[in-house]
């Protein structure tokens, strides 16, 4: 069992709303989202396997190792998939 202090989850709690505002003062937007998205598409339906797996990358916003090598992709419905990672 995980047995903490309530003291002790409150340090933690803190700890992870400290990483996470630091994470959110760091975000960068996207200048321009749809071209981005046109592009990951056609990346998609190309027959080259590297840029098959960069499209892949953008639009699930998985990380390139995961795709290739240890994630697995489960058809869930027509628009939509399940993402297990080993």
């Amino acid at each position: 069992m995980f047995n903490l202090s309530e003291g002790e989850w409150v340090t933690m709690n803190a700890r992870n709303q400290g990483v996470t505002q630091e994470r959110l003062m760091q975000q960068v937007l996207l200048k321009d989202p749809d071209g981005l998205v046109e592009r990951a598409l056609s990346l998609l339906f190309s027959p080259a396997w590297a840029d098959l797996v960069v499209g892949i990358a953008v639009c699930t916003g998985r990380r390139l190792a995961e795709i290739m090598k240890t994630g697995t992709f489960l058809v869930k419905e027509p628009y939509t998939v399940w993402f297990e990672d080993r």
